[in-house]
């Protein structure tokens, strides 16, 4: 019986919160009530099996916010907003998170591809921002802090061990962030700027 890719990395990713990284290839087999063999010729090695299970679980991230993007009828709040409702059923990294700084150490390569690919989070926002008809003209160095905030908080948020001490989830921390951008701190109403200043 052929195992198809979401049995698969669904099983990985039940591995990984039952038992963290320390899983093998035969406990994998176990799961999915295969033989070894069978693992082993879809995945040579555990490196090659953690990078293909990061390509499934972001497989579809560019396509959906590309799709988005060109939903010219909706508002970029609209757009981010349906971004963000679905990630948590459709990618369930927070067990990758938990582990962040044993896969940084122990997988090197492959923790530079998932940085890559939560790094298409905060470009699909930013270009939400940018091509949307409500934004403001903003100079290249507003663009460029915009990127670069996007960016170094969703970098922040990969940290596991910050989430934990936070006690944030890091969805709900992605969606507290696009709060931020679209309704900021004072909720519409602008600070009063004391006089004599």
């Amino acid at each position: 019986m052929k195992i198809s890719d979401q049995e698969m990395y669904m099983a990985i990713i039940k591995l990984i919160e039952q038992q963290g990284l320390k899983f093998t290839m035969a406990d994998l087999a176990r799961k999915l009530h295969t033989s070894k063999r069978t693992i082993y010729q879809r995945f040579s090695s555990k490196e090659q099996l953690i990078s293909a299970m990061i390509d499934y679980l972001f497989k579809d991230l560019t396509i959906r916010g590309d799709k988005l993007r060109s939903e010219l009828h909706l508002s970029a709040y609209e757009k981010i907003k349906r971004y963000v409702d679905q990630f948590p059923t459709l990618y369930p990294i927070g067990c990758i998170l938990q582990y962040s700084s044993e896969i940084a150490q122990r997988y090197p390569q492959q923790w530079h591809k998932f940085q890559g690919e939560v790094d298409q989070i905060s470009q699909t926002f930013y270009r939400i921002l940018i091509n949307d008809p409500q934004t403001r003209e903003l100079s290249k160095t507003e663009k460029k802090m915009l990127l670069l905030m996007l960016q170094k908080t969703t970098r922040s948020l990969l940290n596991g061990r910050f989430l934990m001490q936070q006690q944030l989830d890091f969805w709900e921390a992605i969606d507290a962030m696009q709060e931020l951008l679209f309704h900021g701190v004072f909720g519409g109403n602008q600070p009063k700027i004391s006089q004599g200043l």
